[in-house]
């Protein structure tokens, strides 16, 4: 419970050592473990990942040092992958790159050799990975290198807690959105440790927006025109109830209709599936209904 006391509160403790985060922000993080955990001891989210000896006898990388390497030759197990370790100097968050690298990456991050999954990517940089996980000082995590499809290559790691998130990654520094406006932005730094309900696994780096319609009546908000498979939701408040969710309106864009009244202030998080960041575009807008075909009959003498 400390360290999870410490991963919310990012370390922040009194001089009497009493973490200061909220009872509610230490439940949410362990129901989002204990989730972790049950997911890994049905098999639904290893992936058909095998930690064999190459885990165990990993090759330690180290902060702000790339690592180069291949994952050619590689076929233990039948997986073709590559396993580094890293041990966190201070407890915070840190970005793992593969930006650089030649193929199609699949990155992730364990709590150690067999252990849970903290964070997994696919494409961030065109189709390599990068994720920003939340570690614990001392602790030794395991870090496995994939390709997609069994795709092999050369490739570049670099871990650095050099982390800028956006502006808005928190819900109470929201960005106020209005009516008709397109914002643009980006969720790449953005961190976050809680998903949402039509997510999938580390749906966890997001951004907020604070909408107050002016009537009531039925709004459009749409990521249509975002480069990455987006996810959004939308809040009545702050670790509010959540309203509604959505991951795949427009092929891999976001986008949810729903009534709301007027002056009444709604919170919208933006993330991306399964870990993906990239850029976004938001847009709200009145949900007008489609257009209504009349039918002419031919006339004829």
């Amino acid at each position: 419970k400390d360290a999870i006391c410490d991963a919310v509160c990012d370390g922040t403790c009194d001089p009497a050592g009493e973490c200061t985060c909220t009872p509610e922000q230490i439940q949410l993080q362990l129901q989002k473990q204990d989730q972790l955990r049950d997911q890994k001891q049905d098999g639904s989210c290893d992936d058909g990942v095998v930690f064999d000896e190459d885990c165990l006898n990993a090759v330690e990388i180290f902060l702000d040092i790339p690592y180069f390497g291949t994952t050619s030759g590689y076929s233990d197990s039948g997986a073709v992958d590559v396993w580094h370790s890293f041990v966190a100097i201070q407890t915070g968050y840190y970005n793992i790159s593969l930006c650089g690298s030649s193929f199609d990456t699949i990155l992730a991050v364990y709590d150690g050799c067999g252990g849970i999954p903290l964070a997994r990517n696919d494409n961030m940089c065109d189709t390599q990975s990068e994720v920003t996980p939340y570690l614990i000082e001392g602790q030794v995590y395991s870090i496995r290198i994939a390709g997609k499809s069994g795709e092999t290559g050369d490739y570049v790691i670099v871990v650095s807690d050099t982390i800028i998130p956006p502006t808005n990654d928190e819900c109470e520094n929201a960005i106020e959105a209005f009516e008709d406006v397109t914002y643009n932005g980006c969720t790449i730094g953005a961190v976050g440790y809680s998903g949402i309900s039509c997510g999938y696994d580390f749906d966890l780096y997001d951004v907020w927006y604070t909408f107050t319609p002016t009537d009531s009546k039925d709004y459009l908000l749409s990521l249509r025109g975002s480069d990455f498979a987006t996810m959004i939701s939308v809040y009545d408040y702050c670790a509010g109830s959540e309203t509604t969710c959505n991951g795949d309106s427009y092929e891999m864009q976001s986008a949810v209709v729903l009534s709301l009244i007027a002056d009444q202030t709604y919170y919208i998080r933006i993330s991306g599936y399964d870990g993906d960041m990239g850029n976004y575009s938001l847009e709200i807008s009145e949900n007008l209904p489609a257009p209504v075909c009349q039918v002419y009959e031919q006339l004829t003498e």
